[in-house]
């Protein structure tokens, strides 16, 4: 027995490797083992874990998302131009416009309920509402992270402030609310800290909770009394972070920068870790060429029936405009508004640009009369054009300043009718005929 663990040391000599126990058997191996020589049970994520600690290694994860979350801030004021210095109050000087943080990642109840964006559970709690909100965060993660970081190690620190990121965004969403924040992830880090001290326990556990408490309260009095705080995402993230630090708390205080975790543990904490730019690309590649409802008025600057064309769409029923039986695919829009009282769905877009849709009894005069007495008093653009099923027709209203492209569709015993307009759009124009096309080939009765 003595001889054949001598020669296991004097491999791993040779490896330049570390000796780690057996998660199964508890005898010492190598810690580039993928499975235990002695029982044969497999290191779930060995290899992985081998690159995630050389990453980590004398590096700090607090400094990492402090940083992060710094670049991102800076990104936002550069993308929102002069803007930035545009916003009021304390907590709004020196702030990213909505539209950029929209595009960049906040959290939207509609985003995660309608577009099923769910990166934003992440992404919003790296972006900031103003300078004073991100120096008080930032203050807050880089004293208190670098403690929670020493205490667990810096692959359990990763899983717990990215999991409380996430349960912070999920109790925002589940409470119908909109954020953008790291102060959700941080108390996150003091929940995880508490539960510490509740299992380690002793005269330190009960100093750590002391001293925590003390904050806890703090962020109970700011989420109650400043307004725009969200209590429902600090709550959330304390709750997460307590879970999550109590089943990743030590019985006992070790030293975190000398224990090598098992190798499951620091693939989690690589994944976590992976999950932070890897929801920023997909947000911002997806909010480019598949924007959704939260990211179309920044998209929009750069064309706004561009964006609208390649928007995220959705199908909806046409029985409540009286066209039982008929659906169409609509681009999202920014706002969603169901005029119920003139039976006509209106959906508002970025750049004053907006689609409406109606249904009406055909006229004894014929689809194409819908359209020439809706026209009387309007500057015709482009003239009446009609076949037997639809007719169109582009007019601009000189009082108003609004342009319309629109369409009449026989649907048998009713017209549909189909309008885009926009006041002064970039183009000076009527919306595209090419916007008013993809809503056509997607019109069908089933």
């Amino acid at each position: 027995m003595v001889a054949e663990r001598r020669d296991i040391l004097l491999q791993m000599s040779e490896d330049e490797t570390r000796a780690v126990v057996c998660d199964s058997c508890s005898r010492l191996i190598s810690a580039a083992d993928r499975s235990c020589p002695h029982c044969g049970a497999t290191r779930i994520g060995g290899s992985t874990a081998l690159r995630v600690r050389a990453l980590l290694r004398g590096r700090s994860v607090t400094k990492m998302l402090f940083w992060a979350n710094i670049i991102l801030y800076i990104a936002g004021l550069a993308l929102s131009g002069a803007s930035a210095f545009e916003g009021g109050g304390a907590m709004g000087f020196l702030s990213a416009r909505n539209e950029v943080n929209a595009f960049l990642g906040a959290l939207y109840t509609e985003s995660i309920k309608i577009d099923h964006e769910y990166w934003r559970l992440l992404t919003c709690a790296f972006l900031h509402g103003g300078l004073l909100h991100i120096v008080l965060n930032m203050l807050s993660l880089w004293s208190l992270g670098k403690f929670i970081e020493s205490e667990f190690g810096s692959t359990r620190f990763s899983i717990i402030y990215v999991g409380s990121a996430i349960s912070a965004s999920i109790a925002v969403i589940l409470l119908n609310s909109a954020c953008v924040g790291a102060s959700g992830a941080i108390c996150g880090l003091l929940g995880a800290g508490l539960a510490l001290g509740v299992r380690v326990g002793g005269a330190w556990g009960q100093m750590v909770k002391q001293q925590l408490l003390q904050n806890v309260l703090l962020i109970v009095i700011l989420s109650v009394s400043v307004p725009n705080v969200s209590w429902q995402g600090h709550a959330g993230g304390f709750a997460g972070g307590f879970a999550l630090g109590f089943l990743l708390a030590p019985p006992i205080r070790r030293s975190a920068a000398s224990t090598a975790e098992p190798p499951f543990i620091s693939m989690l904490g690589g994944i976590a870790l992976l999950l932070v730019p890897l929801s920023f690309i997909i947000t911002i590649v997806g909010g480019w060429f598949a924007p959704g409802m939260a990211s179309t008025g920044f998209r929009s600057n750069f064309g706004a029936e561009q964006t609208v064309r390649i928007a995220k769409s959705a199908r909806i029923q046409l029985a409540a405009l009286g066209a039982a039986g008929w659906s169409l695919e609509i681009p999202k829009g920014a706002e969603n508004a169901l005029e119920r009282g003139d039976a006509e769905i209106i959906i508002k877009y970025p750049n004053k640009l907006a689609l409406s849709l109606s249904v009406r009894p055909i006229p004894e005069a014929g689809v194409a009369s819908v359209l020439s007495s809706g026209a009387k008093g309007l500057k015709i653009i482009e003239p009446l054009k009609t076949t037997d099923k639809h007719a169109d027709i582009a007019t601009r209203d000189e009082e108003s300043g609004v342009w319309s492209r629109v369409h009449a569709h026989d649907l048998g015993d009713r017209v549909l009718l189909i309008e885009w307009s926009a006041k002064n759009p970039e183009s000076q124009a009527p919306p595209g005929a090419e916007l008013m096309e993809n809503l056509l080939r997607s019109l069908r009765q089933e």
